[in-house]
């Protein structure tokens, strides 16, 4: 089987004459939850069924933007001709950005549009051919894509992320970038890798001398490390005291660095709190 990127077959629906559509009759979608046999195709709908069900649903085709579609490898050719052929100018563009993050293991159809498919895609090329890095403008906005992602999503962007990372700080000299980091030590928090995120973090603890990036970034990575710690003071009961104690001394340090009006950092103390009551 051959897949392809659901917004680029939809795309490919809406433009095209009924004729070819018959390509679709023994494809398969899949999303995040579930996988269906296309059955049927209308003006504005598909016809779907789960295997060994022969129970039929219609879902608008804005349904299937997000997800991918799987086709054999003779419809596939098929399919790719047309594909190319109803192809304009930006759509080629937005393809080829595709095959490009597709390439790091990222899939489109899980990045909110194309337009972040572009920027990313943008991030990665200049890097390639220019051996340029995002800057903190580019960082910020790599945060809001990938930071509340789906796990799969936000796995699939550290190798990228890391490598960034590290040959930000080995231009600046060896010093750490804080500001870069928190959104490694996000990702890490949210995929589950809590040993990783405290790894990430832990620079906060050094000389000031040794950071690159000011105070907020500071606050941030400190907050996110006493995230994490409280996360696992609640599933390693045997090491409990020992991460409270920790994510209170690094919530002190956000909070004392910050000015002490940051909403992140009340609610990390509010949930400090109540952690600390339940294990009296």
């Amino acid at each position: 089987m051959i897949e392809f990127d659901g917004l680029q077959v939809i795309s490919w629906i809406k433009k095209t004459s009924a004729d070819d559509h018959f390509l679709l009759n023994d494809c398969e979608y899949s999303d995040d939850k579930d996988v269906w046999s296309v059955v049927g195709i209308t003006s504005n709908e598909l016809l779907i069924s789960k295997d060994g069900d022969t129970k039929q649903f219609k879902r608008p085709l804005s349904f299937f933007e997000q997800g991918t579609f799987f086709f054999s490898h003779e419809s596939a050719t098929k399919l790719r001709e047309l594909l190319q052929a109803s192809l304009t100018d930006v759509d080629k563009q937005i393809a080829r950005a595709n095959e490009l993050i597709r390439s790091h293991g990222i899939s489109a159809s899980e990045l909110g549009g194309s337009s972040s498919v572009m920027f990313i895609a943008e991030i990665i090329e200049n890097y390639e051919t220019k051996s340029t890095l995002p800057d903190n403008s580019q960082w910020e906005k790599l945060h809001e894509i990938f930071a509340n992602r789906t796990t799969t999503t936000m796995r699939s962007a550290i190798p990228l992320i890391t490598k960034w990372l590290l040959e930000s700080e080995n231009k600046n000299n060896g010093l750490f970038d804080l500001y870069r980091r928190v959104l490694l030590a996000v990702i890490f928090r949210r995929t589950g890798q809590f040993d990783k995120a405290l790894q990430v973090s832990d620079v906060v603890d050094l000389p000031r001398a040794r950071h690159l990036g000011g105070f907020s970034s500071v606050s941030v990575l400190c907050t996110t490390r006493a995230a994490t710690m409280m996360d696992l003071a609640e599933i390693r009961n045997n090491q409990r005291h020992e991460y409270l104690k920790a994510a209170r001394l690094a919530l002190n340090k956000a909070n004392a660095v910050s000015g002490g009006d940051a909403d992140e950092i009340r609610d990390a103390y509010m949930r400090l709190k109540k952690l600390d009551a339940q294990s009296v």
